[in-house]
C-alpha cells in the first residue's frame, strides 16, 4: 500500500479525552495545516486550525468513534490508509467469509438428555457439525449419534433461541449430549484483540482476512483514480497504467479465494458429511 513513501508522524503531548476538541503535539506541527487528517488508534480527526503546536480538531471523523488517547500516543498525519480503514475492511472481510460453508468458528455445547427428542440450541448456531452421546457416563465414552436434524427458524415460544436439534435416536435420560456447531466468525473491536480468540479463526487461516481487506482497499484506490472530478498525476499514466490497482486487487482476491478453499476443505475433513446425515 505504501510503496516507498513514508507518512508523517507526531505524538500527543498529554492525554486526550473523548470529548476534547483541541490537542497538543509533542513536536513541531510542521506541515500539519487546516484540512489535514490525523489518525490516532482507530479514530480519525479533521484539523480545523493550527496555532503553534495546538490544533483544533473535529473528533470521530468519517464514521470513526471519538475515544480517549494516552499521552505520547502516536499520530499519523494524512495516512495513506488509516488504521480505522484497515480495521473496518478486516471486519467487512470477516463478515463476508463467515458462513456455514466457507469459514466458521466451531463451538461446542453440552445438553442434558431428557425424555424429549428436540432440544434448544444456541442462537448463533448456523449448522450442526456433530452430535455425541455420553453412553456410559465415562468421560472417555462419547460415541457419535448418526440420525439427527438441525432446525432453524423455529417458534421462539417453543425454542427460545429459534434453533433446535431434533434427534431420531433415543439416548437414555440423565446422560449428556455434546453438540459441535458452526457459528459466525467474531468481530474485532480493538487493535490489541487476539485474532484467533476473538474471531474464532484457526491459526492457519489468519492470513485470509488481510488479503481480502487489501483487495478492497486497492479496488477503491482504482475508483478514486478514475474519478473525472480530479486530474491524476501525469506520471501515473506512464509509470502506473490505469487498471494497475484493479489488477493487483484481482490477484489478491484470487489468492484469498484459493486460501478459502484450502481452509474450507480442512474444516470439511474434520466434520465429514456422514456425521451430519439426518434420518430419511
Amino acid at each position: 500500500m505504501m510503496a516507498s513513501g513514508r507518512e508523517q508522524h507526531n505524538r500527543l503531548n498529554g492525554s486526550l479525552s473523548a470529548g476534547a476538541t483541541t490537542l497538543t503535539f509533542e513536536f513541531a506541527a510542521g506541515q500539519i495545516a487546516p484540512g489535514a487528517l490525523l489518525s490516532i488508534g482507530l479514530e480519525l480527526l479533521y484539523v480545523w486550525s493550527v496555532a503553534g503546536q495546538v490544533a483544533t480538531v473535529q473528533r470521530g471523523y468519517l464514521g470513526s468513534t471519538a475515544a480517549s488517547h494516552a499521552d505520547d500516543a502516536l499520530i499519523t498525519v494524512n495516512p495513506v490508509v488509516s488504521d480505522y480503514r484497515i480495521f473496518t475492511e478486516l471486519n467487512n472481510e470477516l463478515a463476508s467469509i463467515s458462513s456455514a460453508t466457507l469459514l466458521y468458528r466451531v463451538k461446542t455445547t453440552t445438553i442434558g438428555v431428557t425424555a424429549a427428542y428436540s432440544y434448544n440450541l444456541a442462537a448463533d448456531a448456523l449448522r450442526v457439525l456433530a452430535v455425541q452421546y455420553n453412553e456410559t457416563g465415562s468421560s472417555f465414552d462419547w460415541p457419535l449419534l448418526r440420525r439427527w436434524d438441525f432446525l432453524p427458524n423455529q417458534d421462539t415460544s417453543v425454542f427460545a433461541s429459534g434453533t433446535a436439534l431434533r434427534l431420531f435416536e433415543a439416548p437414555a435420560p440423565g446422560r449428556s449430549l455434546r453438540v459441535a456447531y458452526a457459528a459466525h466468525l467474531g468481530t474485532l473491536t480493538g487493535l490489541t484483540d487476539d485474532v484467533e480468540t476473538v474471531t474464532g479463526l484457526p491459526s492457519s487461516a489468519v492470513d485470509i482476512p488481510p488479503l481480502g481487506a487489501a483487495a478492497r482497499i486497492l479496488a477503491s484506490r482504482e475508483a478514486r483514480r478514475s474519478s473525472l472530478d480530479s486530474q491524476p498525476e501525469t506520471r501515473q499514466a506512464q509509470d502506473v497504467p490505469p487498471g494497475t490497482a484493479r489488477g493487483a486487487s484481482s490477484q489478491l482476491l484470487g489468492l484469498r479465494d484459493r486460501r478459502l478453499k484450502e481452509e474450507s476443505a480442512k474444516l470439511a475433513s474434520l466434520y465429514p458429511n456422514h456425521m451430519r446425515r439426518a434420518a430419511v
